[in-house]
């Protein structure tokens, strides 16, 4: 049984514990700030005018 559960027998190492939660929280925390920007630059894009710079314009729907 100790070969298929070892974590059952094994005393729980604090510093690796704290680590992982800590890089759990900022995996998660990095997922939440992708998906925010993305929400952010959903509605640009980048726009060329009669000069030839580029900038970013929102998109507009030709119904409003």
């Amino acid at each position: 049984f100790r070969a298929v559960n070892p974590e059952l027998f094994i005393k729980p190492n604090k510093p690796v514990m704290a680590f992982g939660l800590i890089a759990i929280t900022l995996c998660v925390a990095y997922l939440g700030y992708l998906h925010a920007t993305v929400e952010n630059k959903k509605d640009l894009y980048e726009a060329i005018d009669s000069e030839g710079s580029r900038y970013m314009r929102r998109k507009t729907s030709k119904w409003d």
